[in-house]
């Protein structure tokens, strides 16, 4: 249980449900921002668990501020930090709507390939890319929509390649 810089890739699990869920994150690789003195942190982070909903604390690289994280204590879908919340949703883009428009622009059903399945993030991007015949430009450099987060796990980079080659991003 805890968090600590990350020391590898982690891994962003996608529950493919099929009911009123759909998909659910499970996330294990995290940015964390710093609200103190407005600046992303620069490793990422592996979140290890948590003990009802606390996670940890992690001391701000450049101010030295404690920054609390706090999870919904079972499946990661976001973490709640000191002051900012990273929605893994909206901030790796992978929400139901995304999930649409990815089936609406090459037919890529995620619900009918992997329902009842957890499948990692990495995973279905290589298989959409194999069966495509997509090549990912290896553009490794995005922002988030607040602009605050600017360093994401790989497999996100990836996934926001795959993306803006689908023009979707």
């Amino acid at each position: 249980m805890g968090i600590r810089k990350a020391i590898n890739d982690g891994n962003i699990n996608i529950i493919v449900r099929g009911d009123k869920w759909g998909t659910q994150l499970d996330v294990s690789i995290t940015p964390i921002f710093c609200v103190k003195c407005n600046k992303q942190l620069p490793e990422l982070y592996e979140h290890m668990g948590s003990r009802y909903g606390q996670v940890g604390t992690i001391q701000c690289d450049f101010c030295g501020t404690n920054i609390y994280c706090v999870d919904n204590d079972n499946i990661v879908e976001k973490l709640c930090t000191t002051g900012y919340i990273l929605d893994y949703y909206k901030l790796y883009k992978l929400e139901d709507e995304i999930w649409g428009k990815v089936k609406d622009v090459i037919e890529y059903d995620i619900t009918s390939r992997h329902v009842g399945n957890t499948v990692t993030l990495d995973y279905v991007i290589n298989e959409i890319c194999q069966e495509f015949s997509i090549t990912l430009k290896d553009n490794n450099y995005f922002i988030s929509e607040d602009g605050k987060i600017t360093k994401f796990p790989k497999s996100v980079t990836k996934w926001f390649d795959l993306l803006q080659t689908l023009s979707l991003y």
